[in-house]
């Protein structure tokens, strides 16, 4: 049965929309902490001054980011997200980007739509 009061998907939704971003932006911030881990090892006078930071930057995005979007994308690969408005689990066959759009029933959860609604 699909839901299509606003007012009850608003919540869910929001929950679905927070992981998706978690789960995608992972990518970014690991690939922008191992290059500044890179460049601080390739240019040797920086090494002294910004090697702290540097390797506290990663240790930050690896415990605060990496490990969260993990589960998420762990929970939402397994089916334990459901989708808001069909109950069905969201995005189970998708690869590691998560689209916004659940599989089974086409709601977008940006625009809290579904696909053939006006």
């Amino acid at each position: 049965m699909y839901c299509r009061d606003p007012q009850m998907l608003s919540a869910p939704t929001r929950r679905l929309r927070r992981m998706r971003s978690l789960v995608n932006s992972i990518p970014i911030i690991l690939l922008t902490a191992f290059v500044w881990v890179g460049v601080l090892n390739l240019i040797p006078s920086l090494s002294p001054i910004l090697s702290a930071p540097g390797w506290a930057l990663l240790a930050i995005a690896s415990v605060f980011f990496a490990l969260p979007g993990v589960l998420a994308n762990v929970s939402i690969r397994n089916g334990t997200v459901p989708c808001p408005c069909c109950g069905e689990p969201f995005a189970p066959r998708t690869g590691f980007y998560i689209a916004e759009e659940c599989q089974n029933c086409g709601f977008n959860c940006r625009t809290q739509t579904r696909r053939g609604d006006f």
